[in-house]
């Protein structure tokens, strides 16, 4: 198939290959190989930067890339938070971004993922991440994750 009009296809390189061969280094430097298994025993995220909070929200609205349960970090900020119709902080600084609500007597992670239509595992990548990067938890946050209150 030729590139659309106005573009034109890279005559100096070879066309890729429809797969390529995952190789890493051991701990010695021996190289490995890995298996189909190896390969796809993990999980792709998506991290989206903006320069501020109104800058997230606007793009998770209109940006086709961003898709619900991605993670959108604002540095400047301080903030780290999961994309979905109405983004929403998981760091206590929410900026332009919504906030959690307290969570219901007895809802647990999963349950409060479930009502925003996103994973537990996108509440704690997005938590991780942002204990990582020193920021702080949204405090509502904090029990559900199981974590000690700092």
């Amino acid at each position: 198939m030729s590139p659309p009009r106005g573009l034109r296809r890279n005559a100096g390189l070879p066309p890729r290959p429809a797969f390529r061969l995952f190789i890493c280094l051991g701990i010695i430097g021996d190289i490995i190989m890995l298996t189909d298994s190896e390969r796809f025993a993990f999980e792709t995220r998506r991290h989206h930067a903006f320069a501020s909070t109104g800058n997230a929200y606007d793009a998770s609205q209109c940006d086709e890339v961003i898709k619900t349960g991605d993670t959108l970090i604002v540095l400047a900020e301080q903030v780290v938070a999961i994309a979905m119709t109405w983004p929403f902080a998981v760091t206590e600084t929410c900026g332009k971004l919504h906030a959690l609500s307290a969570p219901r007597p007895g809802e647990s992670l999963a349950d409060l993922a479930r009502s925003l239509h996103v994973r537990a595992a996108d509440f704690q990548h997005a938590a991780d991440l942002a204990r990582r990067l020193g920021f702080a938890l949204d405090p509502h946050l904090v029990p559900l994750l199981g974590l000690a209150a700092n």
